[in-house]
């Protein structure tokens, strides 16, 4: 479970980043707001595929 915790952990952390910096460059536009959705989306889709869709293996 701790892999698992650090992906998603740096999943997030990575996407804040990107927004910030969408959003502190470009200003609060239609386009940085598609962006930023998109890119939560995407946050979301990897936190539960890795939540519930990797299976572990035993060494």
């Amino acid at each position: 479970m701790g892999a698992r915790a650090v992906i998603i952990g740096a999943t997030w952390f990575a996407i804040m980043i990107i927004v910030m910096m969408y959003i502190s460059v470009g200003g609060l536009t239609l386009a940085t707001s598609i962006a930023t959705t998109l890119l939560i989306a995407v946050a979301f889709i990897v936190t539960f595929g890795v939540a519930f869709g990797l299976q572990e293996h035993q060494a």
